[in-house]
């Protein structure tokens, strides 16, 4: 996947409570007259379904969660998918006596041969009966903190009291689940004592930086400038001509992690000409110190 150059997500785990939990943001009259709008299309056998359930994606409105129930059950899987998706991501307003009823709606579609509408469900499912079973979900080893993907960013949960905090929401870059409804797996890689996890989140154009959250100084960038200097440092010849590269995390040793950047390095031939070489160098992120160290690089 060298095409889609990563972002490197470190958090080092605190928490505030999230506005996420409260009522939302008051809706203006044009706002929630075309939520009502795109509530009046989400009815089964309606053509416009499709257009309705985009529209209210990102509302906050108390009547969705009621309104995506029976679109479980439409014709359209791409429907159904993010009918899934819309109830999951506002458990907390769905009231306690109804929870089975969505549950038992939901459990409706684990059988699909549709592995994204099946993911979404088990993702539904596990954020309404608050177990965050399987692997669309990713718990730290203390077992506190949760992470799913919402709004295409990572969403934390601290489930000493169920709030929630949506990381990264000004920050450009999405949680890499979320393109193809996909388990976190391989996108959260948590520290095995500390409550600490790294994440991948994509890019598709510009550099990928590398952020760290600590509950001390919220989140700290590590961008291009500063991981290429990191390499110039240590005599690496890296091209100017593309500030694309690809960052992937490896392991953690101690409180540090490790990762790699892959770049273009500046080769010369004949004495004369330059030539551009795929390289991948190991760094390491020092959290004691909040500072990154070049390990090691190799051409691909």
């Amino acid at each position: 996947m060298r095409s889609i150059p990563y972002l490197l997500l470190v958090l080092t785990l605190g928490f505030a409570p999230s506005a996420d939990l409260a009522a939302g943001p008051a809706l203006n009259g044009q706002d929630q007259a075309k939520v009502t709008t795109a509530l009046q299309q989400l009815k089964p056998g309606a053509k416009t379904q499709w257009e309705a359930i985009y529209t209210i994606a990102n509302s906050l409105d108390p009547r969705i969660p009621a309104a995506c129930l029976p679109m479980l059950q439409s014709s359209y899987t791409a429907v159904q998918r993010n009918a899934a998706r819309a109830i999951g991501s506002r458990w907390w307003q769905i009231p306690q006596d109804q929870l089975s009823t969505y549950v038992q709606a939901l459990k409706m579609n684990l059988r699909s041969k549709d592995e994204q509408l099946v993911n979404m469900t088990r993702r539904g499912i596990g954020l309404l009966t608050r177990t965050y079973d399987g692997d669309m979900f990713s718990r730290s080893t203390s077992g506190r903190w949760v992470i799913y993907e919402r709004h295409g960013k990572p969403c934390l949960i601290d489930t000493r009291n169920h709030m929630e905090k949506l990381l990264g929401a000004g920050l450009e870059g999405t949680f890499s689940p979320s393109y193809s409804n996909e388990p976190l797996t391989r996108s959260c890689l948590w520290h095995p004592k500390e409550d600490m996890v790294a994440l991948s989140i994509l890019t598709f154009h510009g550099p990928s930086p590398l952020w760290v959250w600590r509950p001390a100084g919220g989140v700290r960038s590590f961008g291009f400038p500063e991981l290429m200097t990191v390499l110039k440092h240590a005599n690496m010849k890296v091209s100017e001509r593309s500030p694309y590269y690809y960052v992937e995390f490896k392991e953690w040793k101690g409180a540090d992690l490790d990762f790699t950047v892959e770049y273009d390095f500046v080769g010369v031939e004949d004495g004369e000409r330059s030539i551009y070489l795929s390289h991948t160098a190991l760094l390491r992120w020092e959290s004691a110190t909040d500072s990154v160290r070049f390990l090691a690089d190799k051409p691909q």
